[in-house]
């Protein structure tokens, strides 16, 4: 079950559910030189923390469970994966052991194919607001 745990930490990587959020500074902020004023707006890019090579290496964009073994995790800033949003919420550790439990009790009675194993996944992160009762082609 450990195991299976790196490898939904780094599908969460790779796939990010939550790509980006928009935060409010509750203080004025130096940012490399660049003051910020308290109640800035500002955007924080998941997808990109989880592609930095500074926390992940030049294979970054490979699957690879070990990236979350103890060995590699112990000197990786806390912040690195993220993959919902940051802090200790008791629902995202209840959340990974159902998922746990939810995909080991699937493996062992079913058969997994993938849906299109010729094309490669095409990501769609729609960040405006639409309606839900009317077009939604676009």
């Amino acid at each position: 079950m450990k195991y299976l745990g790196m490898v939904i930490k780094e599908t969460l990587t790779l796939y990010t559910p939550i790509p980006l959020i928009g935060r409010k500074l509750e203080n004025d902020v130096d940012w490399n030189g660049v003051a910020l004023p308290k109640g800035l707006m500002i955007l924080i890019c998941f997808q990109c923390v989880h592609q930095s090579i500074d926390y992940w290496g030049e294979e970054f964009e490979t699957f690879d469970p070990e990236h979350f073994n103890i060995e590699n995790n112990k000197n990786r800033h806390a912040y690195a994966y993220v993959p919902f949003s940051a802090g200790t919420r008791n629902c995202l550790k209840y959340a990974m052991v159902e998922l746990k439990s939810i995909i080991a009790t699937s493996l062992r009675r079913l058969e997994v194919f993938p849906v299109h194993p010729d094309k490669d996944v095409i990501l769609k992160c729609p960040i405006m607001l639409k309606p839900i009762n009317g077009d939604n082609s676009a």
